[in-house]
């Protein structure tokens, strides 16, 4: 569906196509089927008085989430091409090395551009000179050529590469940049933002017994999301299915069990 066309670094660097690191079609596949659910749900509720049969695949879904190809090849018919972790409708917005890690830096529009380069600037003004003063790297549109965006990450990773996440994260929000860590997981499951806020769980699953996973992705004030299971086996739950929603007692089950329709 073109998602993966677009991942691993670029041609000119000897890139190929990378693999999602997980299943990610599954994952928005689920969501937009689960979306579709709901809609007829609610036009069966307010006006169209039956329900009806919703399709979605994974393939369709992640079609979906691929933002600006569609308008990029309907402009001219060219196909966007794979940049790495850069991007090629913005200058910066990337991730960059750190001494602990990677931290990831956005800086979309020309304020927070400035932004950034006064936070490199208190550790070596020099390097904020060094951008702030090309002619060529003033306006955002001027920014995003591949020869100026070289420019621009050869001289942040200058700075990233001798200091921690924390400290380049500490730098940069203190100018109101948007930036952060790219966290290990071990890192996630004891961040106390994640904590407090309850998406991190132990769910006690009647099949797999306890298991940590992520729990429900929004917190509603008056239904709150929750996670019943991880997983049901094949016709775990027939008898509710077919005797509480669709009416049938248990001779009619059993009698449907013995002449293998169930």
């Amino acid at each position: 569906m073109g998602f993966i066309h677009g991942t691993g670094a670029p041609v000119a660097f000897g890139g190929t196509p990378t693999r999602s690191g997980w299943w990610l079609a599954d994952q928005v596949g689920g969501t937009f089927a689960a979306m579709g659910a709901m809609a007829a749900l609610f036009a069966r509720e307010k006006f169209l008085g039956k329900g009806q049969f919703v399709e979605c695949t994974a393939a369709e879904g992640v079609m979906r989430i691929i933002d600006y190809n569609w308008g990029w090849h309907g402009m001219d018919g060219s196909v966007r091409p794979r940049y790495g972790n850069w991007d090629l409708a913005i200058n910066i917005y990337a991730v960059n090395p750190c001494a602990d890690g990677q931290i990831m830096v956005g800086g979309g529009h020309d304020r927070l551009w400035f932004r950034i380069w006064r936070a490199v600037g208190k550790d070596r003004p020099e390097l904020e000179q060094h951008i702030c003063e090309d002619p060529k790297l003033r306006v955002v549109t001027d920014r995003l050529p591949h020869y100026m965006q070289v420019e621009t990450y050869t001289t942040m990773c200058d700075w990233t590469k001798d200091k921690t996440r924390a400290q380049c994260e500490k730098s940069l929000q203190e100018e109101e940049v948007a930036s952060g860590g790219v966290s290990f997981l071990d890192e996630v499951c004891e961040f106390p933002h994640y904590k407090y806020r309850g998406h991190l769980e132990i769910c006690d699953d009647t099949n797999y017994g306890k298991v940590l996973i992520g729990a429900s992705s929004f917190i509603g004030m008056n239904t709150p999301g929750r996670i019943k299971w991880i997983g049901r086996t094949v016709g775990q739950d027939n008898e509710d299915v077919y005797r509480r929603l669709a009416g049938l007692d248990r001779e009619r089950l059993k009698a449907l069990r013995k002449g293998g329709v169930i």
